[in-house]
């Protein structure tokens, strides 16, 4: 079964959803404990893709049956009955006044406003990730389709958004992984050939290239720290850390004890903690101090395959 779990670390409460979703109630030394939300608890569906948080705390879980909010009492759900666009809710995004953007398996894309859901457009391949540039422009990855940048998100009318698409043939690629805003404004595109950057006085894309970071292992997901750090997960080469100041470090399974090199996803907490979670392994956690810390089936997490955290 697919379920949600909570993950408490001291006042840090996360939130993981690995081929369930889980939800971490207490750590102590060696075990951890958790609780679990799923179709019994009011998900909509056992099978969740991608999870995020609005600006009021509220979780939005997009699973194989539309989208779930959950505000740490009950879950509120929606489908195609209530307005949302056919397919799997694969990406999901709040903006800056609260409404929530949400990319379907299949390309489509609905807006949550005011707890009603609608239709916005469809761009016939799978939504993968989103992104707001600092211009308020909102950029969508797709799987087989490229990149969508919108340039007016704000103004929900189908007929009056503005819309740039960039493909391989625009030196981007047809796969695009996930969508990431740097603080510095540069949008970033993990993709099936490396991670691209956008130049938007060129309107190009550009190899980004950190030094001594390998070009042979597929990058999977991409954060950028509070503190400018950035992290790079990969398909069985572990995981890359470009420091702000430009040092590079590669973790390994076998030599730093991370859960796994096949890292499918990351995030940091509010203590500057980053979180790696891994495709069979589990998660690690590396500190600031930069201790690695494992969570996996012996010390109490309940699924060693993780695809999102928040």
């Amino acid at each position: 079964m697919h379920l949600i779990y909570q993950v408490h670390q001291l006042k840090t409460k996360l939130f993981i959803f690995l081929s369930s979703f889980f939800f971490c109630t207490s750590i102590t030394a060696q075990q951890y404990y958790f609780d679990d939300y799923g179709v019994k608890e009011g998900l909509s569906q056992s099978s969740v893709y991608n999870i995020s948080q609005d600006k009021n705390a509220v979780l939005w879980l997009g699973t194989g049956a539309g989208l779930s909010s959950f505000d740490g009492k009950e879950f509120v759900n929606f489908s195609v009955d209530e307005g949302l666009a056919e397919g799997s809710v694969k990406a999901t995004i709040s903006d800056s006044l609260g409404n929530i953007w949400a990319g379907h398996a299949g390309g489509g894309v609905s807006l949550i406003q005011n707890k009603k859901a609608k239709i916005l457009f469809n761009f016939k391949a799978d939504i993968t990730s989103f992104a707001f540039a600092k211009d308020g422009s909102l950029w969508l990855g797709t799987y087989k389709e490229g990149a969508i940048q919108i340039l007016n998100p704000y103004d929900y009318h189908s007929d009056s958004l503005q819309i740039r698409q960039y493909k391989g043939q625009d030196g981007l690629s047809d796969i695009v992984f996930q969508v990431v805003a740097l603080k510095n404004g540069t949008i970033c595109f993990v993709t099936d050939v490396g991670v691209k950057q956008y130049i938007p006085s060129k309107k190009e894309f550009s190899n980004l290239v950190i030094k001594d970071m390998p070009a042979y292992f597929q990058i999977t997901c991409m954060l950028e720290q509070r503190n400018g750090d950035l992290w790079l997960g990969t398909y069985n080469g572990g995981l890359y850390h470009h420091s702000a100041s430009g040092e590079f470090k590669i973790y390994d399974f076998m030599r730093d004890g991370i859960a796994s090199n096949w890292i499918s996803a990351l995030t940091e907490d509010n203590k500057g903690n980053v979180w790696i979670g891994t495709w069979g392994g589990g998660i690690s956690l590396i500190d600031t101090h930069k201790k690695v810390i494992t969570i996996n089936s012996d010390n109490g997490l309940p699924d060693a395959y993780i695809r999102c955290f928040t």
